[in-house]
């Protein structure tokens, strides 16, 4: 199965502190043996979030990153274009950068995303994939992957 990973997932998974890090833990385990993808721009906003952890551990988490994911460059205009239509399309409810990123999965057949974002719900045909705590306190996915 092919996963694009959402930079909320990825920060999740490497910071301690970020709301999602119980959750994407578990969930990475889950994910392990498929597909997984990212775009440039997804890149650069997880790598934005990690400069807390100085330069060195921001270039070990980018390798990292690299190493165990495709990269799919957004380079040119027609897709920026398409993406603007998309967020124009819903009144701005959802991220230009979530629209690039939906165009980029409508681009390369890619029909799930590993997000704790909820803009991505019931748009263009994409399904979110996401784990949380069952009455249990145990953590359940969504989807049976």
């Amino acid at each position: 199965m092919k996963l694009m990973l959402d930079s909320c997932y990825l920060v999740g998974l490497v910071l301690e502190k970020d709301q999602w890090h119980k959750f994407a833990n578990p969930l990475s385990y889950q994910i392990e043996n498929h597909d997984t993808y990212i775009t440039n721009i997804i890149l650069s906003e997880t790598m934005n979030s990690f400069q807390c952890l100085g330069g060195k551990r921001c270039k070990e988490i980018y390798d990292i990153i690299l190493e165990t994911n495709t990269l799919l460059n957004i380079n040119n205009k027609k897709l920026y274009d398409k993406s603007m239509e998309l967020l124009c399309k819903y009144d701005a409810s959802i991220g230009y950068s979530d629209c690039t990123t939906i165009e980029m999965m409508k681009k390369h057949n890619i029909k799930y995303i590993v997000s704790y974002d909820s803009d991505f719900d019931k748009k263009e045909n994409i399904m979110r994939i996401y784990n949380f705590k069952d009455k249990n306190n145990n953590y359940v996915t969504n989807l049976q992957l």
